[in-house]
């Protein structure tokens, strides 16, 4: 029995580190842009006047409101590819919240 959980626990921990949070623990304020029914560029996040293609928007769909302009609060990190929506950097968010305003 204590091999089943020892085994269970280390597997239970490692999925719930990987789950994006929720909280509104955020450090970067920004504005969150929705641009319509775009092929890639739907969302855009704008942060300390930088434009971003946020890559993993979809993880936090029961947070947007589909309004124009949304203010939220995110941490992400740069991506390496190459953005289709003009040029600009693409993040991979972390953590996304609306809580704070």
């Amino acid at each position: 029995m204590f091999r089943f959980f020892g085994i269970l626990l280390p597997f239970l921990l490692l999925i719930s580190s990987c789950r994006p949070e929720l909280s509104g623990s955020c450090s970067i304020q920004a504005d969150l842009l929705y641009l319509g029914q775009l092929d890639d560029c739907s969302f855009i996040i704008i942060s300390e006047n930088q434009y971003f293609e946020p890559t993993n928007i979809n993880d936090w769909v029961n947070l947007l409101t589909y309004n124009d302009t949304q203010k939220i609060s995110i941490d992400y990190q740069i991506l390496t590819e190459f953005s289709t929506c003009n040029g600009i950097d693409k993040i991979e968010l972390f953590c996304l919240s609306t809580e704070d305003f």
